[in-house]
């Protein structure tokens, strides 16, 4: 379908921060491709073997920490990001995001 790799890529790049703050666990994302029988994008990476949340607390506990990460890091003289956005267009579903660069 016409935008799968933009949507994958901006998946796998998603994921790929995601798991790098060390707060949520994520699927490890391993690589975006073209389909090798036709036409299309496929994003590959890690099964997960999901069953009902039974930790919601420690969920919510996770996420909280996923959005202080950046203060974090600023607070301990790390790279932080100062500006609203992403280095890669994401989307929802294939709807472009528009989620450059911004200072507000």
């Amino acid at each position: 379908k016409s935008g799968a790799k933009r949507m994958f890529e901006g998946e796998f790049a998603s994921l790929d921060a995601l798991q790098k703050t060390e707060t949520v666990r994520v699927p490890h994302p391993i690589t975006v491709l073209d389909r090798p029988t036709g036409p299309g994008t496929i994003l590959v990476m890690e099964y997960l073997d999901l069953k009902k949340c039974a930790k919601q607390a420690e969920l919510g506990s996770s996420l909280a920490r996923l959005h202080l990460v950046n203060l974090e890091q600023r607070n301990n003289g790390g790279d932080f990001v100062e500006q609203f956005g992403f280095d890669i267009e994401t989307c929802c579903g294939f709807l472009p995001q528009g989620n450059q660069w911004h200072n507000n």
